[in-house]
């Protein structure tokens, strides 16, 4: 499973993606002698300025002064919020932010960066607390919405992200990482169909360079329809797009196995354990796969090494499955 991040809310309702930083990544700037005596508004827009040239330190420190020099200013405390947050402190984060709560109780994108902040630090109670109010406060925040989806799914609440990433495409119709992210989310509860029609929107509006994961997903829906033939198509897709890992040369592999492509299937397997060399699922599949070919002696090998890998990972069922295939095997030899 894949971890979503986080949409960052910009301090003047800008959205920001960047990944958080280290103070030890980033040379701090020599503050200019004005910036010293400046007013709060002039350090406030240093400050963000500075921020938006993804200069950290030097907004925090600007915001600092801000702070000092107004200490009721919520958009100060704010910044210097998200400042300590790029720079991968969540804990002064939120503190931060909740001075500026206290400063700005109706402020909505507050709450919701505090969230993202109490969730990287695993506080997950007081995160859910944030996101709930900061929806409460602005019922028609998309980002918020599709925040508390993100939240949910990498907290493996996949139903209860459905319905925010359905708000947040409501609010927001054209937002094709919504429809991406609930095809995910309903792949995961076995909605395969709608999350078909999701991600195959998400297709047809986003760069095919971008479209791995979605094609990845869409395949994982088909296949668990049993529409193979198109779940090794949306499978070739994502290896042509990649960077294309164990998941989907496996999933393939067994794809072409169930439509008796026999000599793709085994590749595709082979590449597969060259990722995970204790995949027992792909041993068994390219194990049929070369029964099935006429190759019984390496399909012999291979139902042995899942015979192993499934028993040593307490998975008795697959393992005495295997087991069977490989007494044929063995007594037809």
């Amino acid at each position: 499973m894949r971890y979503r991040l986080l949409l960052l809310a910009g301090l003047f309702l800008v959205p920001l993606t960047q990944t958080p930083v280290t103070r030890a990544q980033i040379a701090t700037r020599p503050l200019q002698a004005a910036s010293r005596t400046a007013s709060v508004p002039a350090l406030l827009t240093h400050a963000q300025a500075a921020f938006d040239k993804k200069d950290y330190v030097t907004a925090e420190a600007l915001f600092t002064q801000a702070t000092m020099l107004a200490p009721r200013n919520a958009v100060a405390w704010a910044g210097k919020a998200r400042s300590d947050s790029y720079l991968g402190d969540d804990t002064d984060a939120v503190v931060d932010y909740t001075t500026a709560v206290r400063y700005a109780p109706a402020n909505a994108i507050y709450y919701m960066r505090r969230a993202i902040s109490y969730d990287r630090l695993e506080d997950a109670p007081h995160a859910l607390a944030d996101y709930s109010t900061a929806i409460r406060l602005a019922p028609d925040n998309a980002d918020t919405y599709f925040n508390r989806a993100s939240f949910y799914y990498n907290h493996g609440q996949y139903a209860a992200a459905i319905p925010d990433n359905t708000q947040a495409i409501r609010l927001r119709p054209t937002w094709w990482q919504a429809y991406f992210d609930r095809g995910e989310d309903e792949n995961q509860v076995d909605l395969f169909q709608a999350a078909i029609s999701d991600l195959t929107k998400y297709i047809q509006h986003t760069a095919r360079a971008d479209c791995g994961c979605a094609y990845t997903e869409r395949g994982n829906a088909y296949f668990s329809l049993g529409k193979y033939t198109q779940a090794l198509a949306d499978y070739e897709q994502a290896i042509a797009i990649g960077p294309a890992g164990y998941g989907e040369y496996n999933n393939y592999g067994v794809a072409a196995y169930l439509l008796r492509k026999y000599a793709p299937a085994i590749s595709s397997l082979t590449t597969a354990i060259g990722f995970d060399p204790n995949d027992a699922r792909a041993y068994y599949y390219r194990g049929l796969a070369r029964r099935d070919s006429g190759d019984k002696l390496d399909a012999i090998t291979d139902e042995q090494q899942a015979v192993q890998l499934y028993t040593q990972q307490g998975d008795s069922a697959r393992a005495q499955q295997a087991a069977a295939v490989l007494r044929q095997l063995q007594a037809a030899s």
